[in-house]
């Protein structure tokens, strides 16, 4: 929408040296914006239990059965982060289908709805040789953010969902 705002000077300003007429315009955009939307089919169970003792004795990551894979119709970019201080044995790695993705980067991950090579997620791992001691509860936050790229009026706001 183009809006115009034109500032004509009061009748009244009869001084010789009133000014021209001014007209300011300029573009307008009004836009709803888009939701977030499920855009994979992941699991909203863990694979299994885990043992604190099996995640010290892990000489590699270990999966911790939670996945991200969430974009809108208006942008399909996403960045992804850990927030609000988590703890030193968890991270996330982007993955494309069952597969880490040679992408490693948790910035600008294209979260398609379908299966092709565009469509990224991040899984959250507990790191190699996790020390989580029995009985721990972790408390995990993501902030998932449209990325610069996403210009479209419509992009979604951040997004943060807590374990």
């Amino acid at each position: 929408m183009n809006v115009t705002l034109v500032a004509t000077p009061n009748a009244a300003c009869a001084d010789a040296t009133t000014p021209n007429p001014l007209t300011i315009a300029w573009r307008l955009t009004i836009a709803t914006p888009a939701s977030w939307t499920n855009q994979g089919s992941d699991d909203a169970v863990s694979d299994g239990p885990f043992s604190p003792l099996a995640l010290a004795a892990a000489g590699s990551r270990t999966a911790a059965g939670l996945a991200f894979h969430q974009s809108s119709t208006a942008c399909r970019q996403i960045d992804v982060a850990l927030v609000n201080s988590p703890p030193s044995y968890v991270e996330l790695v982007r993955y494309q289908g069952s597969s880490a993705s040679a992408s490693t980067g948790l910035s600008n991950i294209t979260m398609d709805s379908g299966a092709g090579t565009n469509n990224h997620h991040v899984r959250l791992f507990f790191k190699a040789n996790a020390g989580v001691t029995a009985g721990s509860v972790v408390n995990v936050t993501l902030a998932a953010t449209p990325n610069a790229a996403c210009t479209d009026a419509t992009t979604p706001a951040p997004l943060t969902v807590a374990w």
